[in-house]
């Protein structure tokens, strides 16, 4: 599984999330399910849970949850969260924030 930014219609980029099966035996890998996170990217990432089960993609605006183990994985999706505009910024070289050592 993977996420990728490609070009596309009428100049928008997409994010695109793509899951492919993976025969270990072969080592090869076929494609299995595709689709657009977001139409246009302000950021996006992918990550697995500790145990594998959950995939979590990130469009910048919403976070998903998907179950890997599913047959339909991208027919699992959950939205999780979604950005509310808040911004968090931190100085560390403040010492309210910063720990001493």
């Amino acid at each position: 599984m993977f996420v990728t930014s490609e070009g596309a219609d009428e100049n928008i980029e997409k994010l695109r999330l793509s899951v492919f099966d993976f025969d270990r035996c072969e080592a090869r890998f076929s494609f299995r399910q595709s689709k657009i996170l977001a139409r246009e990217i302000l950021f996006g990432s992918v990550a697995f849970s500790v145990d594998g089960r959950y995939l979590y993609a990130s469009d910048g605006d919403k976070m998903f949850r998907y179950d890997a183990e599913a047959s339909d994985i991208l027919g699992s999706e959950q939205t999780i969260a979604v950005y509310d505009g808040s911004i968090y910024n931190v100085n560390e070289f403040d010492p309210a924030v910063t720990p001493r050592i």
